[in-house]
């Protein structure tokens, strides 16, 4: 319901953004048609971008960066992000209470406590429910009395309208093909062109519009440009049905008429009354000098605001898609964390299921996610246990970077675990222009042992030590006394880092849920006791170029001749000489987005189109194209973007 409200107020604000150009600019022109269309547009148009833009945006996001979970994370203010692909740290977006961030000590502004956040999203749905339900019930009585006055009075054909004259109307008015006739215009001079105003507006369909106009009024009763502009359009129907009897009767008998009908009674009704209390307005539009062609162009100030409207959909953070079903799956994704049981309750449920169905949506980042994580899981557990540190830790350091050694945040923390540099001195790393011990994983992972143990031995609870390690162990100790598990989720329902860290753990342990299939790691193409990393990935000197360049791979010395197997099962998608100086060059895609590149090889061994499995032979190593001797340089692209091996691959 909190989505519901929110889509309310977003498109509520993007319509009066799009009605302001018709109160500066449109209804001064006499193109009472093209007002016409659109005003009754206006609603739609509000709907359809704010639905349309954030999911443009999201999948302009899932292009450029990784799964941006529901819940709020700090991602940096210029939206590219700091490595090849790692994702933003997940700092707090104050940078003030995490504890890595601003150390251990550091105090933390005060918690919201869900349960007042529920109180008063109840409260806020309450009154938009009483809203709804008054303005309803007006529309709706309003309705039922004109019914009713339709079905009790005889009623006569006249030019395909039906009249009749029910005693007590306030004043005349139609609805859809009948006219209601008031008493006091049933003998009066003016009958006729009275008569001829509302056939005007039975020709042109206006009640629809009217009714469409008290619709949108009724939903979002709370914003009053709504209500303006409703009444906008009904003095726009007054300008066209004027227009049309004028045609016939003359501007000048016209305006007669209507100065005196000015001073009659109407109620509050979806009709349009004859009797309206702008007549001064519809006087001055009847005999204005009509708007020339030229004018039309005026409606382009329309632009600014789609412009504006876009930039701020694309701002707020709108839950458009379906609420997520609650079912086993989020049962068989996580039952505990670190040993310690996950409290699944309505909210905990939903907000899992939410980041899993999410995720699903992007199956190249759940590969990318998978892969990584077969690269990392068995070398980062092992250095866990050695800390006696649950294995499910590795999943946080996964949350934190994707394991990518080089991820940097704009807050300033580095490496796998995505330390600060002041906490990470703290535990025992050099940080320094020369040294920065941050991207070292046995390193970086012997400190997160210690702080993660620190934080288990105050609060007595992996679950909490976790939490400390993304928001300091400040923030905690003010709700540490009698919160149990149940305490901890909630309080991180907002931010969802522990929520983050379980899915993860589901995508690896479960990765038939999010829609994979289990495959191993990625392995060596290279096999042998002389096989050595001569060239990382990264920037070094081309001995070439002869200037600093980026190394888009790593480079393997083996002996000419040593067979290259596939690192994963894949399509043959080139296999030829390359006159770039890559020399004789096999690419292999694999499962999206992943694929390999081999270069500088003595033998080519498949075809174009071949389908190979992990491990078959593909070539030889050679020293084709630009080489100083025999080697295998080896790339891995995502999305045909290099990045790392060592991400995927160990050596």
């Amino acid at each position: 319901m909190g989505d519901f409200l929110l889509v309310l107020l977003a498109s509520g604000l993007v319509a009066g953004l799009l009605y302001l150009p018709y109160q500066l600019v449109f209804r001064k022109l006499t193109h009472f048609t093209w007002n016409r269309w659109y005003l009754l547009a206006i609603p739609f148009l509000a709907l359809a971008l704010t639905f349309a833009i954030p999911q443009a945006v999201e999948s302009f996001n899932a292009e450029r960066q990784f799964w941006v979970p529901a819940m709020d994370w700090a991602w940096p203010a210029g939206g590219e992000l700091a490595s090849a692909d790692a994702p933003e740290a997940t700092e707090l977006a104050e940078g003030a209470d995490s504890g890595r961030a601003a150390g251990d000590g550091a105090e933390s502004t005060a918690w919201s406590t869900p349960a007042l956040l529920g109180m008063l999203l109840t409260g806020l749905v309450a009154m938009y429910g009483l809203g709804l339900a008054f303005f309803g019930l007006r529309f709706a009585g309003g309705l039922f009395k004109v019914g009713r006055w339709f079905l009790r009075h005889p009623k006569r054909k006249s030019s395909g309208a039906l009249v009749l004259t029910p005693p007590e109307i306030p004043a005349t008015f139609s609805f859809f093909r009948a006219i209601f006739l008031a008493p006091q215009d049933v003998h009066s001079p003016d009958r006729a062109s009275i008569e001829a105003h509302e056939r005007a507006h039975i020709d042109q369909l206006h009640t629809v519009d009217v009714l469409l106009g008290e619709l949108a009024a009724c939903i979002w009763w709370f914003l009053p440009w709504f209500r303006w502009w409703h009444q906008s359009i009904k003095d726009n129907h007054e300008f066209l049905a004027d227009r049309a009897v004028a045609a016939r009767f003359g501007p000048t008998a016209y305006s007669r008429t209507l100065l005196s009908h000015s001073l009659r009674r109407s109620a509050h009704l979806p009709v349009h009354f004859f009797a309206q209390s702008k007549t001064q307005q519809r006087i001055l539009m009847l005999n204005r000098i009509s708007s020339s062609r030229t004018s039309i162009f005026k409606y382009l100030a329309v632009l600014p605001m789609l412009g504006l409207s876009a930039l701020i959909l694309a701002c707020m953070p709108l839950g458009v898609g379906d609420e997520p079903e609650i079912t086993d799956v989020t049962i068989a994704m996580t039952l505990d964390f670190a040993g310690e049981p996950v409290p699944l309750n309505p909210m905990i449920r939903v907000a899992l299921e939410d980041q899993r169905a999410q995720l699903v949506e992007k199956p190249a980042t759940c590969q990318k996610l998978y892969l990584r994580a077969q690269r990392f899981r068995r070398e980062v557990g092992s250095l866990l246990a050695a800390k006696n540190i649950p294995d499910d830790f590795i999943y946080l350091m996964m949350a934190e970077s994707h394991f990518d050694p080089e991820a940097t945040s704009s807050w300033g923390a580095k490496g796998p675990w995505q330390f600060m540099p002041a906490t990470a001195r703290e535990y025992g790393m050099e940080v320094s222009d020369n040294q920065d011990d941050r991207v070292d994983l046995t390193k970086s992972t012997d400190a997160a042992a210690k702080y993660l143990q620190r934080y288990q031995g105050e609060f007595g609870s992996w679950t909490v030590a976790a939490l400390a390690f993304n928001r300091g162990p400040a923030a905690l100790r003010k709700v540490a006394e009698g919160a149990d598990l149940n305490t901890w989720y909630q309080l991180d329902h907002e931010r969802g880092y522990l929520y983050n860290i379980l899915t993860m753990k589901s995508l690896v342990e479960h990765p038939e849920l999010f829609g994979l299939k289990v495959a191993p790691a990625l392995i060596s193409p290279l096999k042998g006791k002389n096989l050595k990393i001569t060239s990382r990935f990264g920037m070094r000197h081309s001995p070439f170029a002869k200037e600093t360049k980026h190394h888009d791979g790593i480079d393997l010395r083996a002996d000419e001749g040593t067979l290259v197997m596939a690192v994963a099962d894949g399509k043959v998608e080139v296999a030829k000489m390359q006159d770039t100086g890559v020399g004789n060059h096999i690419q292999l895609n694999h499962e999206s987005p992943l694929s390999s590149h081999y270069n500088h090889l003595k033998e080519i061994r498949v075809k174009p189109g071949q389908m190979v499995k992990q491990g078959d032979v593909i070539g030889t190593v050679g020293s084709s194209g630009l080489s100083t001797g025999p080697h295998l340089h080896l790339e891995i692209r995502e999305n045909n973007k290099p990045v790392n091996p060592e991400l995927y691959i160990r050596f």
